[in-house]
């Protein structure tokens, strides 16, 4: 199978998560990513994946934890 890149604009439509949740996994280094033609794309394996694991863990698959004091 081809590795499948897409804009972060239509891996958001494909897997019905927000932009602004997959830059946010790009900058924690989550989902891989590469500048073609001058827009961002993902891997869209990643985002797949990144987007079961946020759905089986109740939607904070990677928040961070509190300090203790």
């Amino acid at each position: 199978m081809a590795d499948q890149w897409a804009t972060v604009a239509d891996a958001a439509r494909d897997t019905r998560v927000r932009q602004g949740t997959i830059r946010v996994w790009i900058h924690r280094g989550i989902v891989e990513r590469r500048t073609i033609g001058g827009r961002t794309h993902v891997h869209l394996a990643d985002v797949r994946r990144a987007e079961r694991t946020m759905r089986m863990s109740g939607g904070r698959p990677w928040s961070r934890t509190a300090r203790s004091a």
